[in-house]
């Protein structure tokens, strides 16, 4: 009950301007790091989208190597091994 009690204390003493000025200290972790020159500054931007690209390709490869699998152990278990799993309601 005493970080219950902390915690309203401290929600409670905070007026919306320290909450506003929270925000900005938050809001200042999204800058960035190091000031890169002109053109290095678009190179590591094109290489930041580039790698969020390709990651985002390798997720939805796996998410599709995934589905096969799993598709294909339902064949392998329905069509050769006869097994049958139904859901029904409760």
């Amino acid at each position: 009950m005493m970080i219950l009690d902390q915690l309203s204390a401290w929600v409670l003493g905070n007026t919306p301007l320290d909450w506003l000025a929270q925000g900005f200290r938050l809001l200042q972790l999204w800058g960035p790091i190091v000031s890169l020159p002109g053109l290095a500054a678009s190179v590591g931007l094109l290489g930041s989208l580039l790698a969020l690209v390709v990651l985002s390709g390798v997720a939805v490869l796996s998410l599709g190597s995934f589905l096969t699998a799993a598709l294909a152990l339902w064949l392998l278990l329905s069509e050769v091994f006869g097994l049958r799993v139904e859901l029904a309601r409760p």
